[in-house]
């Protein structure tokens, strides 16, 4: 995992110890939260920044994987130990940003393809190098200059098989650490929301794999499955029913 103001370490600190980091934090978990009570999701992995708990649908399995404890696996982004179609979603938080090189992300667009079940969800989100982040050089924001534009995110994800189901703008505070300043501000949400919505933050992306003629199978105990992969051993097993 890369070092630096976009790292999972940083973004982790940055997200639960700044105002506008909680701000955000608060955005994309609300986000996230009523997503999943939609979908219901029966196994989900989350990978990425770690950026904290939210409430899952009560009949969720959910897993994490990390390259730091607390996870349940130990694992690089790169380098994903699960089996094919194993998981219902995967929520990745700033995973783009981290990886950074468009060849990266397009591998892991495919990683991720491999290990979703045929019409199950990735979710990500990503910063927006065009907000007005990006001339927070000076205050204690995530380096956002060098993330990848939405626009090519799109083209990269479609040309990887992946349909776009929704997006979703968030966060039009400028780079500012002044709680004052944040609630008298707080106005910007809703006019950049409805007059220039590219200009948030961070976009959040929840995309779909459709695979044509496939018929997902009846659910398998893929923990039992998973029991004899050697970097599986590294992962807690409370889950097992």
């Amino acid at each position: 995992m890369k070092k630096g103001k976009k790292s999972g370490d940083y973004l982790k600190g940055w997200l639960m110890g700044t105002p506008l980091g909680r701000c955000l934090y608060q955005q994309e978990r609300e986000w996230l939260e009523i997503y999943l009570d939609n979908l219901l999701p029966q196994v989900i992995l989350q990978m990425g920044a770690n950026i904290g708990h939210f409430r899952l649908p009560e009949t969720s399995i959910f897993l994490t994987q990390d390259v730091i404890l607390p996870a349940d696996v130990l694992s690089e982004i790169m380098r994903t130990p699960w089996q094919s179609q194993t998981f219902d979603a995967v929520w990745a938080a700033h995973t783009v940003d981290d990886l950074g090189d468009a060849d990266e992300i397009r591998l892991w667009l495919a990683e991720m393809w491999r290990i979703v079940k045929p019409h199950g969800r990735l979710i990500l989100t990503g910063f927006n190098p065009y907000s007005w982040w990006r001339l927070g050089a000076w205050c204690d924001v995530p380096d956002v200059s060098h993330s990848m534009a939405l626009s090519d995110l799109k083209k990269m994800v479609e040309s990887n098989g992946w349909k776009i189901e929704q997006g979703r703008f968030m966060n039009y505070l400028p780079p500012i650490q002044s709680e004052q300043w944040l609630k008298k501000l707080a106005w910007l949400e809703m006019a950049g929301n409805r007059w220039f919505p590219h200009g948030a933050a961070v976009y959040g992306l929840i995309l779909r794999k459709d695979v044509a003629g496939i018929t997902p199978t009846p659910e398998l105990n893929f923990l039992d499955e998973l029991a004899d992969e050697p970097a599986f051993a590294l992962a807690r097993n409370e889950y097992k029913s």
